[in-house]
């Protein structure tokens, strides 16, 4: 703004200072009048004169005739010099010159300003373009930051995942292990799901599994590939073997192998890229199937197995339905005889190997019978499946391809795969093995009718009142009842006899019966303990786990779990043994409404009590599958209620277990 007003006064000052100038000398010089003439003087009088001037003036210069004078005429005479300027003209000059010079300094300003704008701009736009370059270097160096970060911790990363062991291995899993050309190696170099490279030294033997090995330096051991290639360059020294599984060996001609060499694959149609490709298009990002180079025969494998689907389903409908509809009706049960099945396996498996006869079903039968039920288990998942699209309108082998269909579509996203993959292999395996080992649900028997003579509905005997009625509400028996003697089985005829009829009086007291009294006419049983609803295993975890806190945090402010765990089993047996001698139950089990009773309804004595606490520590050590033994048990005991011949009753409401 400065500018602009400093440019419009430069424009201004000049043309004012113009103006008045004009308007002064305007005013100094009038117009003359036209019958106004200047004298000329006569030369014949004046030359005497001027002659005889003390100073003589020089003579008028002569009249020269012009050529364009025309004869006789007069030549023109010249005019007087003009007077000097007077103070005005001087006034007006100066102030003209004032604004000439006042519109050249306008002029410079003017310039001046110009550049001075046309360096703010030129600075302007180099400041902008310096702090954008001043970004972009910060941006840069943060950059250039992050990434050496990132470098830092894949180095921490990587020396935790390489680890050398007092022998002297170097062993990388899930990653590359990379023997420097300085580096010796004392032990092993070892690549677990990554490439192994030797450009150093490694004393013994040189493995890669699931990755390529490359050696261009010297092995003193063995060089192993498994399941990649095996690579020697022109350096490599190899003292032992070469064996190569599912690969190939490629081999320099410089390179020395003083063992033999050795190449194991399974089939043609198998190879180590197929496997590679495998790994690296499906298993790595967590999915069982993919789409890709040399992936071909994995296909082959699940068209064949989705066909065997469909077939289990052709030969068994009924059993495939049944199995599937276990998951829905007892999860818990499924998942639960799936654990027990994968903890027994290995159990199982040992004992067979133990034998020399149960090797070869240790080896053979038992790995092909787990599968064959995985696979009648996952058949069976995807008939549920595809039942629950189809809405059951369809043969149940249609039913397991589109489940099975639709379950391969899954299999394809990373990571949700390899997750549905695991827990469909597992529900289905204990689905299977429920339905082979499980017991069908029996029907509830029928209730018997109660007995016609009861005895509330007695006849009274003489001396005694029945409860709730009155002499007049008596009804009579049956006229086809006979009246027996005092023999048994002798009898008469049958003699109906009228009710008496009720004297006036008033009526006599009545007597309430007593529970549990028994009549002649009928005997009712006491109630037994061991008859009340028995607990499930989640209730006597939950008793149990009060149990545990209540007993934890004594010790531990006393400082008994200092010492190990051995005072934590002391002190719950002690607890258990005591509670159950003397109210039956613990603090948990009050909470809950829980009760150990006998199942010959004797009361519990110290030898039950001490007996029950110390074999529970049966059922707790094999990973409590004593404790989850009552999820299978018809009566509802564990391990150690069998060996103490007792059970754990629910208490109805209203109960005291104190």
């Amino acid at each position: 703004m400065k500018i602009v007003r400093f440019k419009t006064l430069a424009w201004l000052l000049p043309l004012l200072a113009f103006f008045a100038a004009g308007a002064l000398l305007r005013a100094d010089d009038p117009p003359a009048s036209p019958d106004k003439q200047t004298p000329s003087p006569a030369p014949t009088e004046q030359a005497p004169a001027a002659e005889l001037s003390a100073e003589p003036t020089p003579p008028p210069a002569a009249a020269v005739p012009s050529e364009t004078t025309a004869p006789g005429e007069q030549p023109a005479v010249p005019m007087e010099e003009v007077a000097a300027p007077s103070d005005e003209d001087k006034a007006a000059q100066a102030a003209l010159e004032a604004a000439e010079t006042a519109r050249a300094q306008a002029e410079r300003a003017l310039a001046d300003a110009d550049k001075a704008v046309k360096k703010a701009r030129a600075g302007s736009e180099k400041a902008r373009n310096e702090a954008r370059a001043a970004a972009e270097r910060a941006r840069e160096e943060a950059r250039a930051a992050v990434r050496e970060v990132q470098k830092q911790v894949s180095e921490i990363k990587r020396a935790k995942r390489t680890r050398t062991s007092n022998a002297g291995d170097r062993v990388m899993v899930g990653d590359d292990n990379v023997v420097a050309a300085a580096t010796v190696v004392p032990h092993d170099a070892v690549a677990v799901m990554g490439n192994l490279t030797v450009d150093g030294e490694v004393m013994n033997d040189a493995v890669a599994v699931l990755g390529d090995n490359t050696i261009n330096g010297r092995v003193h051991g063995n060089a192993v590939a498994v399941l990649g290639n095996l690579t020697l360059g022109p350096k490599a020294v190899v003292d032992g073997n070469l064996t190569c599984v599912m690969g190939e060996i490629q081999r320099d001609p410089g390179a020395i192998v003083r063992g033999s060499v050795e190449v194991q694959s399974i089939g043609p149609n198998i190879r180590p890229a197929s496997l590679i490709s495998w790994w690296d298009r499906a298993l790595r990002v967590g999915r069982p199937l993919a789409f890709g180079a040399h992936l071909g025969w994995l296909w082959i494998i699940t068209a064949f197995s989705l066909a065997f689907y469909a077939l289990l389903g052709v030969l068994f409908p009924n059993k495939i339905a049944a199995c599937g509809d276990k998951l829905i009706e007892e999860p818990f049960y499924v998942i639960l005889a799936a654990m027990l099945s994968i903890l027994a396996l290995p159990v199982m498996f040992v004992l067979l190997c133990i034998t020399i006869i149960g090797i070869p079903v240790a080896l053979l039968v038992l790995p092909v019978a787990c599968l064959l039920t995985a696979m009648f288990g996952k058949a069976a998942i995807y008939g549920l499946v595809g039942r629950k699209l189809t809405g059951g309108r369809f043969h149940t082998a249609f039913t397991v391809l589109l489940g099975g269909i639709l379950f391969i579509l899954l299999y394809l996203v990373p990571v949700l795969g390899g997750i549905l993959t695991l827990l469909v292999w597992f529900l289905g395996f204990g689905c299977a093995v429920l339905v082979m080992f499980g017991r069908e649900k029996k029907p509830a028997a029928p209730v018997a009718p109660a007995p016609a003579a009861a005895a509330a509905f007695t006849a009274p005997v003489a001396g005694e009142t029945t409860f709730g009625a009155t002499p007049a509400a008596i009804v009579p028996p049956a006229p086809a009842m006979p009246a027996q003697s005092a023999g048994f089985g002798a009898a008469s005829a049958p003699v109906w006899t009228p009710p008496a009829t009720p004297v006036a009086g008033p009526a006599p007291e009545v007597v309430p019966p007593v529970y549990g009294a028994s009549t002649a006419a009928s005997a009712v049983p006491p109630l037994m303990a061991a008859t009340l609803p028995r607990a499930g295993l989640w209730i006597r975890a939950g008793a149990a786990l009060i149990d545990f806190v209540m007993l934890v945090i004594p010790l531990g402010i006393f400082g008994a779990l200092e010492h190990g765990p051995g005072a934590l089993f002391v002190g719950i047996a002690a607890y258990h043994a005591v509670m159950w001698k003397l109210r039956g139950t613990t603090v948990g089990g009050i909470i809950c409404r829980l009760k150990v009773v006998r199942l010959d309804d004797r009361p519990i004595d110290w030898a039950v009590a001490i007996v029950r606490a110390l074999t529970a520590f049966l059922s707790f050590f094999p990973a409590c599958l004593g404790f989850i033994w009552v999820s299978f048990d018809e009566e509802k005991q564990s391990w150690h209620d069998r060996v103490a011949g007792t059970t754990i009753v629910r208490v109805p409401k209203g109960t005291s277990l104190l």
